[in-house]
C-alpha cells in the first residue's frame, strides 16, 4: 500500500460510507513498508454512513485528503476510529464538509455517540491518539451542535 492515489473520484448515495480505509490486516501482517494513500478531489454525496472512514491506522504511514467535499452523509463527514497516531498521520487540506449527520440529526448515532461533522475515536486497547490535522477546511452545518467529537486521549 505504497503510493496509492485516488484522484477525481465520486461516491454518490452509497448504502455504506463514501470511502473507507481500514488497515487492520496490513498491520497484523507486520508489513515493514510504510503505507501512503492520497485522495484528491473526491466528491461524496449522500450515503448511509460517514463520508471518509479511516480505521486501524496503527502501521507506519500516512493518509492525505486534499480538495475534497462531503455533502449530506448520514453520519460524520470524517470518522477516524481505532487510531493510535503513534506511527501514522492523517491530513485533510482544503476540504469542505456540508450538512452531514443527516442534515438535522443531533441525537446519538448507532454507536451511542452524538453526531458531529468530524469524529475521532480510540479503540479499547489504545490509550492515546493524534497526528490528525485539518488545514484550510470548512464545516457548513445547519444544526447547532459541536463540529468535532473526540474520545478522551486524542491530542
Amino acid at each position: 500500500m505504497v503510493n496509492i492515489s485516488f484522484i477525481d473520484c465520486a461516491s454518490t448515495g452509497n448504502a455504506g460510507g463514501g470511502f473507507q480505509i481500514y488497515l487492520g490486516a496490513y498491520h497484523a501482517e507486520g508489513t515493514q513498508a510504510p503505507f501512503s494513500v492520497r485522495l484528491k478531489n473526491m466528491q461524496i454525496t449522500g450515503g448511509g454512513r460517514y463520508g471518509f472512514g479511516f480505521g486501524k491506522l496503527s502501521a507506519r504511514g500516512s493518509v492525505t485528503v486534499e480538495d475534497s467535499v462531503v455533502q449530506g452523509s448520514a453520519s460524520s463527514a470524517v470518522s477516524i476510529f481505532h487510531h493510535s497516531g503513534l506511527n501514522s498521520s492523517t491530513t485533510f487540506t482544503s476540504c469542505r464538509f456540508i450538512d452531514t449527520c443527516g442534515r438535522s440529526r443531533a441525537d446519538p448515532d448507532s454507536y451511542g455517540r452524538t453526531c458531529a461533522p468530524i469524529a475521532l475515536s480510540l479503540s479499547r486497547n489504545v490509550a492515546s491518539g493524534g497526528n490528525v490535522s485539518f488545514s484550510k477546511c470548512e464545516v457548513v452545518d445547519n444544526v447547532k451542535r459541536p463540529w468535532l467529537i473526540a474520545s478522551p486521549g486524542f491530542k
